[in-house]
């Protein structure tokens, strides 16, 4: 019998399982968890291994962390545990706005109330407070960055061009400021020019020759600017849109987020409410409620026809139109004013029901309510931040009769809300009756009853409440 020769394959076998033990080790088992399944949070910096790479710029030798950064780092990797930056990059990232501030407990003051500081290359915040600088003052850029730290994080390339821009529409710099820590997203805005947008501005005034003259004004004051000769992409066609200088600016102090878009943004959705009221309709129903224009992330254009043919059904198209050019935050109702209207008809029994009771209807439905939502001005939730931990920023409010708070779910039959009305003749209605009829008429009227009543002999009346249908007592319905 031959002896087994050894040619090293069990030793490869050992070697590679050696290897993939290791591998897994690192993150393999974070690649292994089920779906939906999150790591757990970071343990706190006391316990974790500490960095041997942080080192001196000049020298190249190891040196220690700071202990003022502790804090910084605990915070960030406690709201970023899936962020994988090593610990010596975000330490260098701490000791440069440190630098720029001239106080660790400022900065990590700062970091506490906006941890994404930290995710952003280095130079990033100090670029960003170069430029507020110059455009607010040195003074008022720190007063604006400790109320918003977010600004720290904006591209310093995208503020040179829009800030001067901003303040040529919102005059001042004190406006800019209060602006800009509202709306921090405002500061990376698209830039453009009445050349650029005067395709965009003929397409909302019908010809050019309408276009200049509704821009003159406007064009005449950014020339006097002291800054270059530049605005923000859409504030020429809201101009437009609104039909002069002084409706446009008035709904840009409403709602400034309009010029966070492009100008050819706004063009589907006006087109809708054209379509629904007319030019003159749809410019009144923007002038009281521009946050229409707004896109927010839905289909809005879509919204308006659904809650339009929601009232039309009730109230014919002449109608309608005098009704949403008074209301226009109806149209942001959308879906589920649709819904709510068509569960009424079906529980009421008839559309006139449904057209005499509709601002009762829309109370007791919790449309009313919602509407104060609507017409809150953005942004609803506050800043966002991502201490909150939620998906999209914040907490959705899709409001009630919406598909996504039906009970029965998305696809079921419309539920909501609801409190049915009382047929007992309420206290308005007593009152409508009492200036109706005066006090000494009823008296006379009731003693005139009284006195015919006990004229009857009692066995002559009949039970009629016995002969009434199933369903019904008195004046109370059954439904």
């Amino acid at each position: 019998m031959k002896p087994l020769r050894s040619d090293g394959t069990g030793t490869r076998i050992w070697v590679v399982l050696a290897v993939l033990a290791l591998l897994l080790s690192s993150y393999g088992w974070n690649m292994m968890l089920p779906a939906g399944v999150k790591r757990p949070a970071p343990a706190p910096l006391a316990i974790r291994q500490r960095t041997n790479r942080l080192r001196d710029p000049e020298t190249g030798y190891q040196r220690p962390v700071p202990k003022e950064a502790d804090f910084a780092l605990d915070i960030f990797q406690r709201t970023f545990p899936e962020v994988t930056t090593e610990e010596h990059i975000l330490i260098q990232r701490w000791e440069d706005i440190v630098d720029v501030f001239q106080s660790p407990e400022l900065v990590n003051q700062l970091i506490e109330d906006e941890p994404s500081i930290l995710r952003w290359p280095r130079r990033t915040a100090r670029n960003a407070l170069h430029y507020l600088e110059i455009y607010l003052g040195e003074e008022e850029a720190k007063e604006a960055v400790f109320e918003c730290p977010f600004l720290l994080t904006k591209n310093a390339k995208n503020m040179r061009e829009s800030l001067p821009a901003l303040i040529n529409v919102l005059g001042s710099k004190q406006r800019l400021q209060e602006v800009i820590t509202k709306y921090p997203q405002l500061t990376n805005v698209p830039i453009g020019d009445f050349y650029k947008a005067m395709g965009d501005m003929t397409a909302v005034m019908g010809n050019r020759q309408a276009a200049l003259d509704v821009a003159k004004q406007a064009m005449q004051r950014v020339a006097r600017s002291p800054y270059v000769s530049a605005v923000p992409g859409g504030y020429p066609v809201l101009i437009a849109i609104f039909g002069n200088l002084d409706e446009a600016h008035r709904a840009i102090a409403r709602e400034p987020l309009l010029l966070k878009w492009y100008g050819e943004n706004f063009l589907g959705r006006l087109g809708t409410l054209r379509a629904l009221l007319g030019r003159e309709g749809a410019q009144a129903a923007v002038r009281k409620a521009p946050y229409l224009l707004l896109e927010e992330n839905q289909r809005k254009s879509r919204k308006f026809e659904l809650a339009f043919e929601a009232i039309e059904n009730l109230f014919g198209t002449e109608k309608t139109r005098e009704i949403v050019g008074e209301r226009p935050e109806l149209l942001a109702l959308g879906w589920k004013l649709h819904r709510a209207l068509r569960f009424a008809e079906r529980r009421l029994g008839s559309r006139e029901k449904v057209r005499d009771r509709f601002d009762a209807i829309l109370e007791r439905t919790g449309l009313a309510e919602h509407l104060h939502w609507e017409r809150k001005p953005r942004p609803r939730n506050g800043l966002w931040t991502p201490k909150l931990r939620l998906p999209n920023g914040f907490p959705l409010n899709h409001g009630p009769w919406s598909p996504h708070t039906n009970p029965l779910g998305k696809g079921g039959p419309a539920r909501g809300p609801w409190k049915d009305f009382e047929e007992e003749i309420s206290e308005e209605e007593v009152a409508e009756m009492r200036e109706d009829f005066p006090d000494d008429e009823v008296v006379d009227d009731l003693d005139d009853l009284d006195e015919g009543l006990d004229d009857l002999d009692e066995d002559a009346v009949e039970p009629v409440a016995a002969e009434m249908p199933v369903g019904h007592s008195g004046r109370t319905v059954i439904l």
